[in-house]
């Protein structure tokens, strides 16, 4: 009997929305959110493609960090980057960190050897601004960057603008990441996101250390 009530008053709805909605000229309507005409005029006026298809072989990876994985992907840029003195350098560095990081007994060790900090973020960027005037580089910005929409916030910046905040962006999410899930401090949704471990705990600091060791790096590992 309940559901046949119930049956009844979906029946009734359906039937009386139609005509409501046609009697409803005559009244106020709220005005639509202004953000919501700005963001389609944006995406209006960027380079943004919809026919673009958003490769995430690895989604993890290629959701909070696309810029990396185009790095990685792009067989020229790839060996641009590798070539560059500067990067180069970064990339030793933070190899031989990874090394040190194989026999840290706390997070706080594990984060100050990873972590890329303040003034190797901004030569990296450097590098990238004088880079973004190659044509490999520009391709990447025609091609990916740019119709892919990932960074569309950034869409009035020049090529060279739009890569170099990509990678401060790239860089810092990383820098997020062990602050969050090295250090254990509070994410901004910290009752579903925070780290479900004890982070000063030794068994916290053994997984860091197995972990490390399981990172496989390819013969050019790049800054990152």
């Amino acid at each position: 009997m309940f559901r046949h009530l119930i049956l009844c008053l979906v029946l009734l709805v359906t039937a009386i929305a139609p005509s409501a909605a046609l009697n409803r000229s005559d009244r106020a309507y709220p005005l639509l959110n202004p953000a919501a005409f700005s963001q389609q005029a944006a995406a209006a006026s960027s380079d943004f493609d919809s026919a673009y298809k958003l490769s995430l072989p690895q989604p993890v990876q290629d959701k909070n960090f696309f810029l990396l994985s185009l790095f990685q992907r792009n067989r020229e840029v790839r060996k641009l980057l590798s070539k560059n003195r500067v990067l180069q350098a970064v990339s030793k560095e933070k190899l031989s960190a990874l090394g040190k990081a194989e026999t840290c007994n706390d997070v706080g060790c594990f984060d100050q050897l990873i972590r890329l900090s303040d003034p190797t973020i901004e030569a990296v960027a450097l590098e990238l601004e004088i880079l973004a005037q190659q044509p490999q580089f520009k391709a990447l910005a025609k091609n990916d960057l740019r119709p892919s929409g990932v960074f569309v916030r950034y869409r009035q910046h020049s090529d060279a603008q739009l890569l170099v905040a990509a990678w401060r962006d790239a860089a810092k999410g990383m820098n997020r990441i062990l602050t969050v899930y090295c250090l254990g401090k509070d994410p901004t949704y910290k009752d579903i996101d925070r780290v479900s471990f004890d982070v000063s705990k030794k068994d916290y600091s053994d997984l860091l250390r197995a972990k490390i060791k399981e990172i496989k790096l390819s013969k050019q590992p790049a800054v990152f």
